[in-house]
């Protein structure tokens, strides 16, 4: 009886043991070589309910670097950076593709392409207030009210800091840029942040957008610390890319 249970239970065992290694991906952490052996490139894009533009110029401009390494592209959608960040270190993706402020913070955490942009973020408070911030110092004790791990935090921070003063952060959960801006409009809240690039798409005729917070910065897309063949095919492709008059179409197109 004995044997029985014992042969019973090792065949449990193995069947259990099989089954994880069926269901396991050994390629979790791929970096170009086991990438090109799959034929497919995971990536995860920006993306907006509200306005679709960010997402199809990032779309077109993965697709492109897709296309020229033979590959295809497997695209998730994502709106919360962090999350982004987590299902890349887990290797769920090989490539966070949007925008990403570069800041020394997250190059602890990931490896940057070149620059694929440059912006800077501008306050976005109401027209008729009667005490309009043109000054960073006097947003010294104020609050700002910003989407749930917005890359603004980072931003807003080293600002409080470069003034000496506290300057309040409020995390909206689920919140975009939009809705977030509608708030301000309506007096529910009076300050938020947005990119100078982007902040006309969504400005309404009551509001500010004049007043810069930060200086100009770099955005570039994100890979693993452990993909270096990635990363220097990205680079190459991109120091190339970014100069042709293809890429000033596809920019154009989105964001003019």
């Amino acid at each position: 009886m004995n044997k029985r249970i014992y042969l019973l239970t090792s065949t449990f065992l193995l069947m259990l043991v099989a089954s994880i290694f069926l269901f396991m991906d050994f390629d979790e952490h791929r970096d170009l070589d086991k990438i090109k052996k799959k034929k497919t490139l995971r990536v995860v894009i920006y993306s907006n309910p509200i306005n679709d533009s960010i997402y199809r110029f990032h779309y077109e401009l993965v697709s492109q670097f897709a296309d020229s390494m033979g590959l295809k592209l497997q695209a998730t959608t994502e709106h919360d950076l962090q999350k982004s960040i987590a299902g890349l270190q887990k290797g769920k993706y090989d490539i966070i593709v949007r925008s990403i402020l570069v800041t020394n913070e997250l190059r602890e955490q990931v490896d940057f392409s070149p620059p694929i942009l440059f912006d800077r973020q501008m306050l976005v408070q109401r027209k008729d207030d009667s005490t309009l911030i043109r000054n960073q110092l006097d947003l010294a004790g104020k609050t700002i009210h910003v989407a749930q791990n917005s890359p603004f935090i980072s931003r807003i921070k080293n600002l409080s800091e470069e003034i000496g003063d506290t300057i309040h952060i409020v995390e909206i959960p689920l919140a975009n840029s939009s809705q977030l801006f509608r708030m301000v409009a309506d007096g529910e809240i009076d300050y938020t942040v947005y990119n100078e690039r982007l902040v006309k798409l969504y400005a309404m005729p009551n509001l500010d957008i004049e007043t810069p917070i930060g200086f100009t910065q770099l955005e570039a897309w994100a890979m693993r610390k452990d993909s270096p063949e990635l990363q220097e095919a990205v680079n190459q492709f991109l120091d190339s890319f970014l100069k042709t008059q293809e890429y000033i179409d596809i920019y154009e197109r989105y964001y003019q």
